[in-house]
């Protein structure tokens, strides 16, 4: 699965994900079989509010993920094969995989805002 940045692509045009099957396309949809068998047989992370769970497709990157009525999305990691968060950082918008987004922090320290770093913390990152 490759992942891109998903958040605000599209800023000020129509929304770019769906929740329509059919436009998930083929392997969208064969990607969405994939993550839910994982979440069957794996659950979803401790830390997703699991009310009102729908699968989404983003039309502009390829994504396809699950999304919470709060707002929080899980993909699966290509590096580790688990259901995930997929993060966004409140002020600069740093997205990705926790694990990613530490590695990220460690690269450019300077880079990051303290609410960042404290929106990292809150989800047990060592930053």
């Amino acid at each position: 699965m490759k992942i891109i940045s998903s958040k605000n692509i599209n800023a000020g045009s129509s929304n770019p994900t769906t929740t329509n099957l059919n436009e998930f396309g083929a392997s969208g949809r064969q990607e969405l079989i994939e993550i839910l068998q994982t979440w069957e047989s794996s659950g979803l992370p401790d830390n997703f509010n699991t009310n009102k769970v729908v699968p989404m497709f983003d039309k502009n990157n390829g994504n396809v993920f699950l999304s919470n009525s709060e707002g929080q999305d899980v993909m699966i990691n290509p590096e580790t094969g688990n259901l995930e968060l997929w993060h966004f950082t409140p002020y600069a918008g740093h997205e990705g995989f926790l694990d990613e987004l530490v590695e990220q922090y460690h690269e450019d320290p300077d880079d990051w805002d303290d609410e960042d770093v404290e929106y990292l913390r809150d989800f047990g990152a060592d930053v």
